[in-house]
């Protein structure tokens, strides 16, 4: 049951109509979790700034149960980072914050 969410100041024009349906399907490779069980939403045209700066910025917030481990996540990481450098080209790396929340056991649909 991953939960997903894409948290940016980028004008909505500019991020692909399929965004969140794309990285559902990322999420779900690159977790090992069944597409229909993960959620995504997109937040755009947010107040948002990294240090002082509001240059285009994107901070995710991934939760899910039992995948989060030191050892897994920056092998997530660099897969997710290449997807988002692919589809919203203008944020830099350096701009991209990846929160993993693990959640442990079962906590409903």
């Amino acid at each position: 049951m991953p939960i997903i969410r894409l948290e940016t100041n980028l004008d909505k024009s500019l991020i692909p109509a399929d965004l969140s349906v794309e990285f559902c399907m990322l999420i779900a490779v690159v977790l090992g979790k069944s597409e229909e069980r993960v959620s995504v939403t997109v937040e755009s045209g947010l107040d948002m700034c990294r240090g002082p700066s509001k240059d285009p910025t994107l901070t995710v917030h991934l939760w899910a149960i039992d995948v989060f481990t030191e050892e897994n996540n920056p092998r997530y990481a660099v897969k997710i980072r290449a997807f988002l450098h692919q589809h919203l080209p203008s944020i830099p790396d350096n701009r991209i914050i990846l929160v993993m929340h693990p959640i442990s056991g079962y906590y409903g649909q």
